[in-house]
């Protein structure tokens, strides 16, 4: 039916529902509400082999009023043999009219529908795609091919008919034929397959769901083995992998088994599903992704060997299994409305990965991770390109571009600051009442207040308001005067001119301030309102922190001579690893905004004490890492050498190569930051020596060197390695017995110096040896690495319809876009913004203007602060290695 004949149809009956009215922005379209779905019945047939799929489709809805039409979303299918049964209507035949443009579909029946519920009857078909979204086509190493599914945020229809947002919650009841031989997951328990002899197949039915948005919808299909499952309560827990990957999976078992009863004590919520598989997946674009009842993972998040992981593997592995248990309850049981509020899915989730794995591993100093990892939205957020929290999404772009560190980290960071605020077990109340009070259903960012509000009795929406839905955070500048503290807080900026002339907004912070006197230290917590004040202190003090613990999501700029009182506790240890991670931090962005020189940053690397915790030490090879890259001049790489050396070489000599037997994994870890940092930064020709050494023999016995240490041993041979170590590394990364071992080689070889070798990693990027999920990030490593920065972008420029081709547009725009914010030259900013601006990049926007601003941000730090390292350096006698002294 015409359009034009659908606009006659609806105009003679305005009763009606409008049906599809696409406004200004198609793009924007959302469904009407008009026609609420209830339940699902999906039949799916999927052929891997045949790169094809299809399907049948009943959708029980309810009719909030009487309509013509029904619009649902669908994208690149081919919808057929549509029908509408309704109240005093019957069942009709629809008109599938598509609306590309909005990626949606009416179905147009010629009778009107009574108000009530009506059954929608369809079939649709189409073909695997190969961008991993949507229903979408693998293959394993061994050419096996593989279908899996990644709907979030809106690619559900790209699989079936759907009302493809997430405030439409409905049950789910799949069904899938497969080629005989090949099984099936889904979000529910499956039951035995029913084979047909006949046709050589088999059918996977899978219990029905409770109610779920359609991003979270799962279906794998293919060979697959399983551990477990093993239970946990009343619930059974499976990993998932390809054959022969079965031992891989066990550490993520174990982990999950103890997380599900924390999760269960913490919320005081039973797990809301009937069973959890745990789902390795051989190329996927996200991280992982929390279907209900059924999480896929990257198989480098899951998968680790148990007797061989590294620290940093087994951590990985950790986290990212609690974030994704946690969204069976915030994101699955209850879920955000609409995509402006994601960070209710995801901020909670990176709060609960770190509140839970602290919990079970508290070995590990998960809350020092968490201030070191708060410091890339602290970054983010001093752009004058960054977003609110919370922020209006309107197109699916939009949502994509959602995914992001202020969401996320900033989103965590702000929860915590609050949670501490309140006191934990307040928190833990107001996070039960919440999720019991919208279990199965949605909710918004005000629900999440008003719990809260009503167990604690404080102001929590005007308190959150100002960290939630406005962009940026305050500059806390503080100074002792007398007994008192002085305060004043105005918004930071990376560029103090990005400020705008009647910029005024304000926060509210949960200031924690320690302070040490003779009596001893003491710490205060209150919530500073206002432009400015002061806060009474109780009599003279040595030294204090105006940000205890790390906590507070803002930075502290000190008088002088209070920042200089700083060094004693420092040096002494005095102070805990998230104080050292902000103090070294904060002072470090002053530096490049221009409010400060580089000397305090200088100062407080140079006081950091020897036994120091791995995240304030992952910290300080960053900022070396930083200032090496923009700001060292090649006539003061000896001096700049001996200063890293006099860092790190005392814990290097303290901590050995060997890791004895039961060793702290922070000290295993750092051990690997300093031979890092001394091979990489330094340049120290007895560490690069023993990596050659420790690298050869791992080679030959992988259990002669601590698996903590091989990243930095590959990388450190790496920058100085020949064309036989590249065609080496390049034969073990295709034979890596473990997703960590082949992540270690192929970001190897994008750590080569030699011109030619350079050429031979850019073109490994398109030759089909690299998954489509790691293409971008391989890419981007290349960018960042300082003697292949300008070779990789000749290449991605002249490139690019085979960079497209061999990634995806989703993890070019999350992985290679934000690397080219490595650049730093008024140039590369220049051919940046006219190459992007000819070759967009789906849901690249918000990247690509945060990495042309870091890029502006590179060159105002080289103006700013030119030759000042260098005169550091050598006004404080670090000219060789042998003559470093801190």
């Amino acid at each position: 039916m015409p359009l034009a004949a659908i606009a006659f149809l609806l105009a003679a009956a305005p009763s009606l529902s409008p049906g599809y009215v696409p406004g200004p922005n198609p793009k924007a379209y959302r469904l009407s509400g008009d026609a609420v779905p209830r339940a699902y019945r999906l039949a799916f047939d999927v052929a891997p082999a045949r790169g094809t799929f299809s399907g049948t489709e009943e959708i029980t809805v309810q009719l909030e009023r009487p309509a013509r039409e029904i619009v649902l979303h669908a994208a690149d299918l081919a919808v057929a043999d549509a029908r509408i049964e309704g109240d005093g209507a019957g069942s009709q035949a629809a008109t599938v009219v598509p609306h590309p443009e909005s990626e949606t579909v009416s179905l147009v029946v010629g009778k009107p529908l009574a108000a009530g519920p009506a059954l929608v009857k369809l079939a649709f078909r189409a073909k695997l795609r190969d961008d991993l979204r949507g229903l979408y086509l693998v293959k394993s190493k061994d050419g096996t091919p593989y279908a899996f599914t990644q709907f979030e945020p809106t690619d559900a229809r790209r699989a079936f008919p759907c009302f493809d947002e997430p405030a439409y919650k409905a049950t789910f009841d799949v069904s899938v034929v497969v080629p005989e031989g090949l099984q099936a997951i889904g979000n529910g328990p499956e039951l035995p397959p029913e084979i047909d002899v006949k046709k050589h197949t088999a059918i996977w039915r899978f219990a029905t769901t409770p109610p779920i948005s359609t991003y979270l919808v799962a279906l794998a299909v293919g060979r697959f083995s399983t551990v477990g499952p093993q239970k946990a309560g009343a619930t059974p827990i499976r990993v998932v992998t390809l054959p022969g990957e079965e031992a891989l999976g066990r550490f993520a078992l174990k982990i999950a088994a103890e997380l599900l009863p924390w999760y269960e004590g913490y919320f005081g919520l039973p797990y809301p599903y009937a069973k959890l598989d745990l789902v390795a997946v051989p190329d996927f674009e996200a991280g992982a992704m929390e279907n209900a009842g059924a999480i896929f993972f990257r198989d480098r998040d899951l998968l680790s060997d148990s007797g061989h992981a590294s620290v940093q593997q087994q951590k990985t592995v950790a986290i990212v299994v609690a974030h994704e248990m946690a969204h069976q309850w915030f994101g699955d049981l209850v879920t955000m409305k609409w995509w402006d509020d994601l960070w209710l899915n995801e901020a909670f989730a990176s709060l609960m990965e770190n509140e839970s794995v602290a919990a079970l591993r508290p070995a590990w100093h998960i809350w020092d991770m968490f201030r070191a990892e708060g410091e890339h939205a602290l970054y983010d957020d001093s752009l004058r390109t960054t977003h609110p929290i919370h922020f209006q999404v309107a197109t699916a772009e939009e949502a994509n571009e959602a995914f992001d560190d202020i969401t996320y980290i900033k989103g965590q960071a702000c929860l915590r600051m609050l949670e501490l605020f309140l006191g934990p077990k307040i928190w833990q109340a107001g996070i039960h009442a919440y999720l019991k009070a919208h279990a199965l259903g949605n909710a918004a960012e005000g629900d999440l207040w008003q719990a809260l509000a009503a167990i604690s009795k404080q102001p929590v929406a005007s308190i959150a308001k100002s960290w939630f839905t406005q962009p940026g955070y305050p500059l806390l500048s503080v100074e002792r005067k007398g007994k008192s503290l002085d305060w004043r807080q105005a918004r930071f900026f990376s560029n103090p001119k990005d400020a705008p002339p009647d910029e005024a907004a304000l926060w509210q912070i949960p200031a924690c301030v320690e302070s040490a006197a003779k009596q001893g230290t003491q710490t205060r917590c209150t919530l500073l309102a206002g432009r400015e004040g002061r806060l009474a202190e109780a009599g003279k003090v040595d030294w204090f922190d105006a940000n205890a613990a790390g906590a507070g999501f803002y930075r502290v700029r000190y008088a002088p001579r209070d920042l200089a009182a700083l060094g004693a506790p420092l040096r002494s240890g005095k102070l805990d690893a998230p104080e050292e991670i902000a103090l070294l931090t904060d002072a470090w962005a002053l530096a490049r905004s221009g409010q400060a020189k580089l000397s305090p940053e200088l100062r407080l690397l140079a006081d950091l004490p020897s036994e120091r915790n791995a995240s304030v030490a992952l910290q300080a090879q960053g900022t070396l890492h930083a200032l090496e890259r923009r700001l060292l001049r090649e006539k003061d790489r000896p001096a700049f050498d001996a200063f890293v050396e006099s860092i790190f070489g005392p814990t290097l000599a303290e901590l050995k190569w060997d890791s004895p037997p039961g060793e702290d994994p922070d000290r295993r870890e750092l051990r690997a930051i300093a031979i890092g940092a001394l091979g990489i930064q330094a340049r120290d020709p007895a560490v690069l020596g023993e990596a050659r050494k420790q690298l050869a023999a791992w080679e030959k016995d992988p259990a002669a060197l601590d698996p903590t240490l091989v990243g930095a041993v590959l990388e450190i041979s790496a920058r100085h390695g020949d064309a036989a170590l590249w065609t080496d590394f390049v034969a073990r990364m295709k034979s890596a017995a473990t997703p960590e071992d082949h992540d270690h080689f192929l970001y190897a070889l994008a750590e080569f110096r030699d011109p030619s070798l350079i050429q031979r990693s850019l073109a490994l990027a398109t030759s089909g040896a690299i998954r489509r999920q790691d293409v971008a990030g391989f890419l981007g490593v290349l960018l960042q690495n300082r003697d292949a920065a300008t070779a990789t972008w000749s290449f991605v420029t002249s490139h690019w319809p085979d960079v497209l081709a061999h990634s995806t547009s989703q993890s070019l725009a999350w992985r290679f876009v934000p690397a080219v914010g490595s650049l730093c030259t008024e140039k590369a900013h220049a051919d940046a913004a006219a190459f992007f601006a000819a070759h967009p990049v789906e849901a690249g926007a918000r990247p690509l203007a945060e990495a042309l601003e870091s890029i502006d941000l590179c060159v105002r730090l080289r103006q700013l602060h030119a030759g000042e390292l260098g005169r550091w350096l050598a006004a404080h006698h670090y000219s060789t290695r042998a003559t470093a002294s801190r």
